[in-house]
């Protein structure tokens, strides 16, 4: 009799490691930055995004921008960029990446320390100790991070790569965003705008 094939997981839960807690508090984030509805609901899933700069040399590093959104604001901001935009990251993606390929290789090595999931790019393959810049982001729900197609990694040169894929509009809506959120100092805008292009 032929061996039924064992079905695949999507995803693999654990709970958030420190990495994805809030810089700020010390803690899981606690509310959504949008509708501010509460994240420590386990039914309420939702994205955690950090860019970080680091210093050659220097053991330390600056958290530059950190929020957690529910998936319901994600897709709501999503929907206000334009489609040239989406159509450009999608394909960026597409072109570059294998997210279901990268998460069987992860999970045939039982890889479930969200920390070994965003130690190379994405994109590049690069370490993250090879970039002066880098963001991370990781699905959650409640207390819990989902090891799946998230968490990743992306270095600082793709970064800029896919900030430039992105339409004047797209790029007005990032603004916003950043105006009403954050209110960063100018030198810090490119940082936040590429963060939030890929949420």
């Amino acid at each position: 009799m032929e061996e039924k094939k064992q079905s695949r997981p999507e995803f693999i839960s654990t709970d958030i490691p420190k990495l994805f807690h809030s810089y700020s508090s010390g803690k899981p984030f606690e509310k959504c930055i949008n509708c501010e509805c509460s994240l420590l609901d386990p039914n309420v899933h939702y994205i955690v995004q950090k860019t970080i700069r680091r210093y050659e040399g220097y053991q330390a590093n600056d958290v530059i921008v950190e929020f957690a959104i529910c998936l319901q604001c994600a897709e709501e901001m999503r929907m206000e960029m334009s489609q040239e935009s989406m159509q450009n990251i999608q394909n960026y993606f597409e072109g570059n990446t294998d997210l279901l390929r990268r998460r069987q290789e992860l999970f045939d090595k039982n890889q479930t320390d969200p920390n070994a999931w965003v130690e190379e790019c994405l994109v590049s393959g690069c370490n993250v100790n090879q970039t002066t810049e880098y963001q991370i982001a990781a699905h959650c729900s409640g207390n819990q991070l989902h090891l799946g197609l998230m968490p990743y990694m992306i270095s600082g040169p793709v970064m800029a790569e896919i900030s430039d894929l992105i339409s004047q509009k797209t790029q007005d809506e990032l603004d916003r965003f950043s105006d009403e959120h954050f209110g960063l100092p100018p030198e810090w805008r490119q940082s936040l705008s590429r963060t939030l292009v890929l949420t």
